[in-house]
């Protein structure tokens, strides 16, 4: 199924114009033109109001494969189901292979780019800190370096999750064509909630693990400071609960709305389908991530605690990473 494709093509032939004219007059290659029609690519977004143009239609038009309902037809129809306009929802108008090139191209080139360059900066941070950890565990067999080694495995971690964290909100939320003036603005602030959040809880977790440095047969045997330890990691937990609770709610609030006003708009089906195969894709699979990483951060703690298997123990979060990753794919494929 290929509305773009094919409402291109009855647009064409209406103005009595060949593949090779439109392309002239867009500054690209009849054969663009040509995939365009056939469903193999799709505009460019830069392209779109050019086209849109030429043909004397809008751009929710174009994408939407035709022109759109009446009001007065869609009204018919809501009463005929027995429901008014604002209750119930566009219905889907693309298959999800037209709906994943529409979404993509929402998205510059340049964009594209940096993505790849902060994933794989994430990566190394947290590769680097697990060798380092490794390294350490091999060289020494010193309770005190692998807790060194750990925390800085651990500060790895966290500037890999803030990376990973601004990389992937802005990927899938900042280029949404949405038309609220302050939509960028509050992704952007909403980036820096969670990027604080993973930073303070991050920060929580060093200082409360270095208070092995003073707990009994330490390096240090000083009571006072393992409480200050315990204490610190403890407020910066909350500090980073705040964040993410704060943030969350204010996000959750202010997209429901901005999403809702575009539900009311013309072509507004666009943003709904992307908004749920957003949904069926990740909300499932983060708290699925969330509860391993917390598991793996449980037993890291458990086993260092009790059994004092401080060098070993860092396994859990290699563990966890991995199952992240096996989830992350599993949904991606299962929702493709």
């Amino acid at each position: 199924m290929n509305r773009f494709g094919d409402y291109l093509y009855t647009l064409r032939r209406e103005k009595r114009m060949t593949q090779a004219e439109l392309a002239d007059l867009l500054g690209i290659t009849n054969k663009a033109v040509s995939k365009w029609e056939t469903g193999e690519a799709f505009p460019e977004t830069s392209q779109l109001l050019p086209l849109a143009d030429i043909f004397g239609v809008s751009v929710d038009e174009l994408l939407r494969g035709g022109p759109a309902p009446a009001k007065e037809d869609q009204g018919k129809e809501n009463l005929l189901c027995g429901e008014e306009r604002q209750d119930s929802l566009p219905a889907k108008s693309f298959t999800d292979e037209e709906l994943e090139r529409i979404a993509h191209k929402f998205r510059p080139e340049s964009w594209n780019l940096k993505f790849a360059v902060l994933i794989g900066t994430g990566v190394i941070l947290a590769v680097a800190g697990i060798v380092a950890l490794v390294i350490s565990g091999v060289l020494t067999e010193e309770t005190s370096v692998h807790i060194r080694f750990a925390i800085v495995m651990l500060a790895g971690f966290t500037l890999a999750a803030d990376v990973f964290t601004a990389a992937g909100i802005v990927h899938e939320r900042y280029f949404l064509p949405v038309e609220e003036e302050s939509w960028k603005v509050r992704v952007r602030r909403f980036v820096l909630f969670m990027v604080a959040g993973i930073t303070f809880g991050g920060m929580g977790i060093c200082v409360f693990l270095s208070g092995a440095f003073f707990n009994d047969g330490g390096i240090f045997e000083n009571k006072i400071a393992l409480a200050v330890c315990v204490g610190v990691g403890l407020a910066l937990f909350a500090l980073a609960t705040l964040f993410f609770v704060y943030g969350g709610i204010r996000w959750d609030s202010f997209c429901k709305k901005a999403l809702e006003k575009e539900y009311e708009k013309e072509g507004s089906e666009i943003l709904q389908i992307i908004n749920e195969n957003e949904r069926k894709e990740t909300s499932f699979a983060g708290k699925l991530c969330s509860a391993i990483m917390i598991a793996a951060l449980a037993s890291f703690l458990l086993l260092g605690i009790l059994w004092d298997l401080w060098g070993k123990a860092w396994i859990s979060f290699v563990i966890g990473g991995l199952l992240c990753g096996i989830v992350n794919v599993w949904f991606e494929r299962k929702n493709r």
